[in-house]
């Protein structure tokens, strides 16, 4: 049995002791707590206020890192023994200086317009070189942070995600595009006297004789080549490109017939910095955006899809899946989702389904490249509200075991975002120091120091890849 008084504290004449006995409210109160000093820990690494810095954000450089063993928030050894990254760290130890090692990174909102992959990016090219921004869509619902980009209003983009297309002939951004001869396009009444705002906008169809995109890229990306993706193309289509600076053609070419992924390396030079890419046929082939590179180093793709949990990756046909990572040579995927499913999540019979629809997600990728690293991030911490405050979603972490058991079974390593965040209800102290929202995603500022964090992770796992590998030579 046991009793419970009001909070209360007993002082004696005799003694100078204090008895405090618990409120009943806070017995039963299962509520997180805002404090987190994980997260405080890690955050204020980042937060200096030194105001000698021109930046927030203070890391010793990456030459100066000693080698450390504990990685704790990274799985890469298997139960076999073998290490997930090696055959990446391999290629970025041995063909960084002949060609480019590319990475490609998926995930949903989190990353759209390029976010948190930029960092990484950024990261990469400057200790082991590379230049450009990798993958550009021609058309997203999200602004491309590196580039301005208009594209006529006679493209159709299909994903795996919604408006689906009728084969499994995707892009490995999981998007095709096609360009049709008509569109609908909105137009302004004339009328000025007429207040009915729903009358003052009308659709009509319109008839194109081509098909544009036109990229501007901001002035710190450089690159020195552009390749156009495509694929399934049964009939001629001519394609012109343009000089936006003062209006020239570049070029103009027939691009070939080809039934399966190809690419076109666009003429143009690294010192134009704004270009039109005009397409005319009468049948569309199927697009799938442009790679905007170096000549080596490191590069990685963004590809983002808005909403998406993974599971429309499976929608790829298996084959062109295959041949489009060979033929690119990509070297490492990064998967990172998780979040969109975290508010249906509610059952442990639900996280067992997660973890069976991830390892066949991981699977369908290591089956179609064997000789492909992948590194799976676990969801991040969110919240919701419960009795008036916000509290992190309570199977996260269960969420995050199903990810971890999903991604090592398939032969995958492992960073948990969750615990480098600080854990539950972490998310409460990055959105009281702006660096995220309370529904999940970073701001520009944590975007900033999850990048360098997971740069710092992969980093500590290379070094020890080059350490085992000189004591490889030296037996």
């Amino acid at each position: 049995a046991s009793a419970f008084f009001p909070e209360i504290v007993i002082n004696t004449s005799e003694k100078e002791f204090k008895i405090k006995f618990p409120a009943y409210n806070s017995v039963f109160d299962f509520s997180n707590k805002a404090d987190n000093k994980k997260a405080d820990s890690l955050i204020d690494k980042y937060l200096s206020e030194d105001s000698t810095k021109k930046t927030m954000f203070h890391r010793r450089s990456l030459s100066e890192m000693r080698l450390r063993v504990n990685n704790n928030n990274l799985t890469n050894l298997q139960n076999d023994g073998s290490f997930a990254l090696d055959n990446f760290f391999y290629a970025l130890l041995k063909e960084k200086n002949d060609s480019i090692v590319r990475i490609s990174h998926y995930g949903d909102s989190q990353l759209e317009g390029d976010r948190i992959t930029c960092v990484l990016r950024n990261n990469f090219q400057n200790k082991f070189g590379g230049a450009g921004v990798g993958f550009v869509a021609f058309n997203d619902i999200a602004d491309n942070m590196n580039l301005s980009r208009y594209s006529s209003p006679n493209w159709n983009r299909y994903t795996v995600f919604h408006n689906r297309y009728g084969s499994g002939y995707y892009g490995l951004s999981g998007n095709v595009y096609k360009f049709s001869r008509y569109a609908i396009v909105k137009h302004n009444n004339d009328s000025v006297s007429n207040n009915d705002s729903s009358s003052s906008i009308h659709k009509a169809p319109r008839v194109f004789q081509n098909a544009t995109v036109s990229i501007t890229l901001n002035p710190y990306v450089k690159f020195s080549n552009i390749s156009l993706m495509y694929g399934r193309s049964s009939s001629k289509c001519l394609m012109n490109i343009y000089d936006q600076a003062n209006n020239e053609k570049i070029s103009s070419d027939s691009l070939i017939t080809a039934e399966g992924f190809t690419f076109h390396n666009l003429k143009i030079s690294s010192s134009v910095r704004s270009f039109t890419m005009e397409f005319t046929g009468n049948v569309s082939p199927d697009f799938y955006g442009l790679l905007i590179d170096g000549k080596n180093g490191v590069q990685i793709d963004n590809y983002s899809i808005r909403g998406h949990s993974g599971d429309g990756l499976l929608l790829i046909n298996p084959e062109y899946l295959a041949a489009q990572l060979k033929k690119l040579k990509v070297r490492l995927v990064i998967f990172q989702y998780g979040n969109n499913v975290v508010p249906y999540v509610n059952s442990d019979e639900k996280c067992k389904q997660l973890e069976q629809m991830y390892f066949s997600i991981f699977k369908r990728f290591k089956n179609a490249a064997p000789n492909l690293s992948i590194l799976v991030i676990g969801v991040s911490d969110m919240a919701t509200m419960y009795n008036g405050s916000y509290n992190s979603y309570p199977f996260i972490p269960k969420i995050r075991d199903a990810q971890k058991n999903a991604a090592l079974k398939a032969g995958c390593a492992f960073w948990d975002i969750f615990e480098v965040m600080g854990g539950q209800n972490s998310i409460l102290t990055w959105t009281n120091k702006k660096l995220a929202s309370y529904d999940g995603h970073f701001s520009l500022k944590g975007e900033k120091l999850i990048g360098n964090e997971l740069f710092n992770a992969l980093m500590i796992e290379y070094n020890q890849y080059k350490l085992r590998q000189r004591k490889k030579e030296a037996l």
